[in-house]
C-alpha cells in the first residue's frame, strides 16, 4: 500500500477553510463533531474551528469530546447520550482505524453506535478509503469538503465517514465482525470486500457531489480499499473502484445494467440519480466505428428525457471528433458513434451533461490497433482428479487475433472467478502469437483438493494492452466450469418439531451438511402462519439471514422459541428453509433433500369471548320511548356506559335525545353547556375514557339548529364544547371517541367538523396540561381536501381510523392513520404526535375499491368495519396489523352463513385490546331480514363462520336466557378490555341499553 505522509500543507487550510465557509451560506450556522484525531484534522480543525465560527464543535485528543453545553474533556464519546449527539448537525468519522493513531475512539464508536446512529436523520456519505490519510491530493480535500457539505445539506442530522483502513480490519471489539460494518450495523447489514485500487469511476450525480471528478476520486495510491458487496435499501451507490480483480466485484444484481467494480462511495437519504456511460474500455480496429452510450436515470429507475450530452474525444489519435450533442430518449439513453482514424492509440472520451456550474460527467476509452483480439471458452467444462488418482478433465480458451496479423504478438490474461488458480487449477496468464498466426490456446488443469465444492468457475480476461498494440474485442472473457468430486449437500430436519407458547417447550430445527470440512455459512429464512419477532425468536446470537458451521461441524440446531401473547391463533406453523449458496462466495453448497422442513406451534389461548356467556344488566329505558348505548370505558368492576334516550319533552319537537351515563346500572343525565338550559335541545354520547370523561355531541336552536361536538368530565353538570373547524353558528361538529389520559394530559378526542368549503372532515381535538382543547386538527381526507372524512376512532397510539371519500365518485374508503411514537420517553405517545396522514385502506382483496369503512382500532392496531365483498355484499371485515404475515383482511360473513337462513349484511362496531370482536348481523326470521348483535368467535384467527349470535349467549339470572325475560339483542357497538360489551336491543318491545358481562 503506498501511503503518503505529506504534512497539512497552507492551501489545504484553505481547501479546508473554503468548505468549512460554505456551512456558513445558511441561515443558521452548522455544527459540526470532528471525531478525530484524523491525519487530515488533529489540531488544524481546531484551530479552523476556534479561528472561524463558534459554531463549530470538533472531537480533541485521544476519546475525549466537547459538545454544546457539555465542555468537560474528561468524558468519553462511549458516555455520551443521544441529546449530546442531536447538538450537531453533522458527524464527521473520518480515518478511524489507522493503525496507533485512533482505535480507542474507534471503540468508542461502536460501544455508543445505538445512541448516536438514531441521531442521524439526513443525508449520509461512506468513502471505502481514507481521504484524509492522503490530505495531500486536491482531489482527497474537495472529497471531504463535498462530503461534509452533503451531509450538512440534509433537512436532518448528517453523517461522513471515511472508513480509512477499516476494511481488512476486525472490530476492536468482535474480532469475528469486520470493523466498518460492526460500526454500521445500526444502519443496516453492510458487506465488505478487501482489497487496493486507485482507479475511481462515478456512477451517481447529485447536485452537491458533481464538482467532484473522477480524477479527484482516483490515484490516491492504492487507496481505495476494495469496498461494499451490499448495504441497506437506503443506500445508493455513487462511485466505484474499477482497477481490483473481477471477482471482487459487486455483484451484478446490485449496480444498474452494464456498471461494474466494487462499491466505493455510497450515499443514503439523498435524491441520487445515476449518470453512467458503456463500454469503460472499448478496443476496435481502426477505421472501424465505436458507440459510447450514456444512461442518465431517476433514483427510481426510470429514465431522464430530454438532457443534452455532450460527447468529446479529448485525446487520442481521433481527437478530431467531438464535441458532439446527442439528446437523451425516453428510457435516458444517448449514444454517439464514430469511426476511428487509420492512426494506432487510445481515445480519451468524455460524456458530460449540458448545463450551467457542476454537471455529471464519466470518461470511457477506446483502443485503436490494427490487431483485434477476442477470446472464448473453446472447453468450458472441467473437472478435478478423483480420490483414486483418476486423470482431470481439462478445459480450454482460445483466444483469437485479426486484422493485421504481422509479427510477433504478446497478449496478457488476468484470471478470476470463484475458482482460485494454482489452488483449484493452474494454466498461464500470457500466449505469444508468432508472425501469421491467428489463435492460441490455454489449457485448463483442475488441481485435487478435499473440500466438497459444487460448480465453481475460472474466469479468463484479456487484458488491455497499455501500449495499445493490440485491442480488445468482443468476447473479451470467457469462462471455464470446474466441477468437483466431492459435494456439500445442505438438508433440513427437525428434531423436535412442536413447541407450545405457554410453556418454556421450544422448537428445535437442524441445518446438516454432509461434510464437516472447513467453515460454512448458510443462508436460511423463515416462512409460514407465524411471523418471526412477533410469535417466536431464535436462540442464535446476532441472527441476520445464516448460520455459521464452523470446521469439523457436520450440523448446527437452531432453537426457536415462542412469544407468548393472548390472542387465540390455533396451532401456527414455523418453516425454515436453507437458501442457495449466495453468489459471493459461490459454490460453497448445494440444497439437498428436504431443503426446507416446518414444526407446529401449539397456541395456549382460548377463544376471545366467554364460553359460559355473559350476564345481561338491563341499562333501563330512561323514559317510555326507549335508550341506547355505544360506548364502554374498562374501568372494573364498575364500566361507565355512554348513550342516549328518547324523552318527551315541550319543545318544537315531540321529543328530545338526551345524553346519559350508566355507571353500577344508574342512567346520569348529562348536562348541556352552559346557559342552554337543562333538556334544551338534543344530544348523544358516544365513548367515555377509564378517566370518566365522556364525549358525544349537544345540540340547540340559534337562528337554526346547531350541533356542538362536547364533553363531560368532573361532575357531569356541565358539557364543555369543542370548537369546529369553522365557527359559523350554523355549522355543526360531533366527537365520537377518546383514548387514554397520558401524562397528566386529557383523552384525544376525535370525531368530523365541517369546513368553510361546506365539506365535513375527519378532525382531532388534543389537550393541553390544563386540559383545556384549543382548537379542532384538520385529519384531511384522501382526496383532495374537497370530499367528506370522518374520524370514528382513536387509539392510545394516535392511531386513528374512519371513512374517507375518495377522488372518484361519492364513493368512501376505509382510513388509517401513520402511527407516530416520536415522544421524548421511548416509544410512549404524546398527544401533540397525531398524524394527519391518512392511508387508504379501501382497496384489499377483499373490499372492492367502491365503498369501505372502519370503526375501531385497538391499541396493536387491529382494525374493524365493513366494506363491499368480491361479491357485493357489506360484510364485517377485520384488519390485522401490518406486519410480516401479510394476513391482510379478513371477510367476517354473515350470521347463518351457508343456511336458508343466511343474512345479507353486517357490521364490526368495536374491537378491545385482546382482539374480542362486536357489532351486528342481518339474519332471516320467519322470511325477514333482522339484525341481531353478534360477537366474533375468535378474532386471532377467525376462520370460517366466525360470527355468533350473542342472543344465544346473554342471561338474566342463572341460566335463564336474556330472550325468555323478552329481551332481542339489535346491536353490540363497543367492547372494553375485559370483555364488557354495551349496545342495544329491545325488550318487551321497547328500545334498551344493555351491558353485558363475562360470566
Amino acid at each position: 500500500m503506498n501511503k503518503q505522509s505529506t504534512p497539512i500543507g497552507k492551501w489545504l487550510i484553505a481547501t479546508v477553510l473554503g468548505w468549512l465557509a460554505l456551512l456558513h451560506v445558511s441561515a443558521a450556522p452548522k455544527k459540526v463533531l470532528f471525531y478525530g484525531p484524523t491525519h487530515a484534522f488533529g489540531g488544524v480543525a481546531e484551530t479552523l474551528i476556534n479561528n472561524n465560527s463558534t459554531e463549530f464543535y470538533a472531537i480533541g485528543s485521544g476519546s475525549e469530546i466537547w459538545s454544546p453545553g457539555d465542555i468537560n474533556p474528561a468524558k468519553d464519546w462511549n458516555q455520551k447520550t443521544k441529546v449530546h449527539f442531536e447538538a450537531f448537525d453533522v458527524i464527521v468519522i473520518g480515518d478511524p482505524g489507522q493503525a496507533g493513531v485512533d482505535s480507542a475512539l474507534l471503540t468508542g464508536a461502536i460501544v455508543n453506535r445505538s445512541v448516536w446512529t438514531p441521531t442521524i436523520t439526513g443525508n449520509v456519505v461512506i468513502v471505502a478509503g481514507d481521504p484524509e490519510y492522503h490530505n495531500g491530493a486536491s482531489g482527497a480535500a474537495e472529497l471531504i469538503g463535498q462530503a461534509i457539505r452533503f451531509a450538512a445539506d440534509g433537512s436532518g442530522r448528517g453523517l461522513y465517514v471515511a472508513s480509512g483502513n477499516l476494511s481488512p480490519h476486525e472490530s476492536p471489539l468482535d474480532p469475528q465482525k469486520n470493523a466498518l460494518a460492526h460500526l454500521l450495523s445500526e444502519f443496516g447489514q453492510f458487506k465488505l470486500v478487501h482489497d487496493w485500487g486507485e482507479a475511481v469511476r462515478k456512477i451517481g450525480s447529485l447536485p452537491i457531489l458533481d464538482c467532484l471528478t473522477e480524477v479527484d476520486l482516483s490515484g490516491w495510491g492504492s487507496s481505495a480499499h476494495g469496498g461494499f458487496h451490499d448495504w441497506p435499501a437506503a443506500f445508493t451507490p455513487f462511485a466505484l473502484v474499477t482497477d481490483i480483480p473481477i471477482h471482487r466485484y459487486t455483484p451484478a444484481n446490485k449496480l444498474p445494467a452494464g456498471i461494474s467494480g466494487l462499491v466505493h462511495i455510497l450515499v443514503g437519504q439523498g435524491n441520487l440519480k445515476t449518470y453512467s456511460a458503456t463500454p469503460v474500455l472499448g478496443g476496435r480496429l481502426i477505421g472501424t466505428q465505436h458507440s459510447v452510450t450514456v444512461r442518465y436515470l431517476n433514483p427510481n429507475g426510470t429514465g431522464i428525457s430530454g438532457a443534452t450530452i455532450v460527447f468529446d474525444v479529448t485525446d487520442g489519435p481521433n481527437s478530431s471528433q467531438g464535441p458532439v450533442n446527442r439528446t437523451t430518449d425516453a428510457s435516458g439513453t444517448a449514444t454517439w458513434t464514430y469511426t476511428g482514424s487509420n492512426t494506432v492509440g487510445r481515445d480519451t472520451i468524455t460524456a458530460s451533461l449540458s448545463g450551467s456550474g457542476c454537471q455529471p460527467s464519466a470518461t470511457v476509452w477506446c483502443d485503436w490497433s490494427d490487431q483485434l483480439v477476442t477470446i472464448s471458452a473453446t472447453d468450458a467444462i472441467a473437472q478435478e482428479p478423483t480420490f483414486s488418482g483418476g486423470p482431470a478433465n481439462t478445459g480450454t480458451y482460445t483466444i483469437y487475433r485479426s486484422g493485421s496479423t504481422s509479427g510477433e504478438l504478446t497478449v496478457n490474461l488476468s484470471l478470476a472467478g470463484t475458482a482460485q488458480p494454482n489452488f483449484d487449477y493452474s494454466a498461464v496468464t500470457s500466449v505469444t502469437f508468432s508472425s501469421g498466426q491467428t489463435s492460441r490456446t490455454v489449457t485448463l488443469s483442475p488441481l485435487f483438493d478435499q473440500i466438497p465444492e459444487i460448480v465453481e468457475t475460472a474466469v479468463a480476461q484479456i487484458i488491455p494492452d497499455e501500449y495499445g498494440l493490440y485491442a480488445v474485442g468482443s468476447p473479451g472473457t470467457a469462462t471455464v466450469n470446474i466441477t468437483s468430486h466431492q459435494q456439500v449437500f445442505v438438508t433440513v430436519t427437525v428434531p423436535d418439531s412442536s413447541m407450545d407458547e405457554g410453556a418454556s417447550n421450544p422448537g428445535t430445527f437442524r441445518v446438516n451438511r454432509s461434510s464437516s470440512s472447513g467453515q460454512l455459512t448458510v443462508a436460511i429464512q423463515f416462512s409460514g402462519t407465524t411471523s418471526f419477532g412477533n410469535d417466536f425468536v431464535v436462540d442464535y446470537p446476532e441472527f441476520a439471514g445464516s448460520v455459521i458451521m464452523e470446521d469439523g461441524v457436520s450440523y448446527i440446531d437452531i432453537q426457536t422459541l415462542a412469544i407468548p401473547d393472548t390472542r387465540a391463533e390455533g396451532t401456527e406453523t414455523i418453516v425454515l428453509s436453507a437458501l442457495p449458496s449466495p453468489a459471493s462466495p459461490a459454490g460453497e453448497y448445494i440444497l439437498g433433500s428436504p431443503a426446507s422442513n416446518a414444526l407446529n406451534l401449539v397456541d395456549n389461548d382460548s377463544a376471545t369471548y366467554p364460553q359460559n356467556g355473559y350476564t345481561l344488566t338491563d341499562l333501563g329505558a330512561v323514559s317510555s320511548t326507549g335508550s341506547f348505548a355505544y360506548g364502554v370505558n374498562s374501568l372494573s368492576p364498575n364500566p361507565h356506559a355512554g348513550g342516549n334516550a328518547h324523552s318527551v319533552y315541550q319543545s318544537p319537537y315531540t321529543y328530545w335525545v338526551l345524553a346519559y351515563r350508566w355507571q353500577n346500572g344508574s342512567a346520569n343525565y348529562l348536562m348541556p353547556p352552559s346557559g342552554w338550559g337543562a333538556y334544551s335541545g338534543h344530544s348523544s354520547a358516544y365513548a367515555a375514557n377509564d378517566t370518566g370523561m365522556v364525549v358525544g355531541q349537544s345540540g340547540y336552536y340559534q337562528s337554526g339548529y346547531v350541533t356542538r361536538a362536547t364533553y363531560w368530565s368532573g361532575g357531569y353538570t356541565t358539557a364543555n364544547q369543542l370548537a369546529p373547524l369553522h365557527t359559523a353558528n350554523t355549522l355543526d361538529n360531533y366527537a365520537l371517541d377518546i383514548n387514554q389520559r397520558v401524562s397528566g394530559k386529557g383523552g384525544l378526542i376525535v370525531g368530523q367538523s365541517i369546513r368553510s368549503n361546506g365539506k365535513f372532515h375527519a378532525v382531532a381535538w388534543i389537550p393541553n396540561a390544563s386540559l383545556n382543547y384549543s382548537g379542532a386538527v384538520d385529519l384531511g381526507d384522501l382526496a383532495d381536501g374537497s370530499k367528506h372524512s370522518l374520524a370514528a376512532a382513536i387509539n392510545d397510539f394516535a392511531q386513528v381510523v374512519g371513512r374517507s371519500q375518495i377522488s372518484s365518485g361519492n364513493n368512501y374508503h376505509g382510513f388509517i392513520t401513520r402511527s407516530q411514537q416520536n415522544g421524548s420517553n421511548g416509544n410512549q405517545w404524546e398527544p401533540e404526535a397525531l398524524s394527519s396522514f391518512l392511508d387508504d385502506m379501501g382497496t384489499a382483496s377483499l373490499i372492492e375499491a367502491h365503498t369501505s369503512e372502519f370503526n375501531d382500532i385497538n391499541a396493536i392496531g387491529e382494525v374493524v368495519g365493513r366494506g363491499h365483498t368480491a361479491s357485493g355484499q357489506i360484510q364485517a371485515i377485520y384488519k390485522v396489523p401490518d406486519t410480516d404475515k401479510n394476513l391482510g383482511y379478513y371477510d367476517l360473513g354473515v350470521l347463518g352463513f351457508g343456511t336458508p337462513d343466511a343474512g345479507t349484511e353486517s357490521v364490526a362496531h368495536g374491537i378491545s385490546a385482546n382482539g374480542t370482536i362486536v357489532g351486528q348481523s342481518r339474519l332471516k326470521v320467519s322470511g325477514n331480514q333482522v339484525w341481531r348483535a353478534v360477537v366474533v368467535k375468535n378474532a386471532g384467527n377467525p376462520g370460517s363462520q366466525p360470527l355468533v349470535n350473542l342472543n344465544s349467549l346473554a342471561y338474566t339470572t342463572g341460566s335463564t336466557l336474556a330472550t325468555s325475560a323478552g329481551w332481542t339483542l339489535l346491536s353490540a357497538e363497543r367492547v372494553n378490555a375485559q370483555g364488557v360489551i354495551v349496545g342495544y336491543g329491545t325488550k318487551s318491545g321497547q328500545n334498551r341499553a344493555f351491558l353485558l358481562t363475562p360470566r
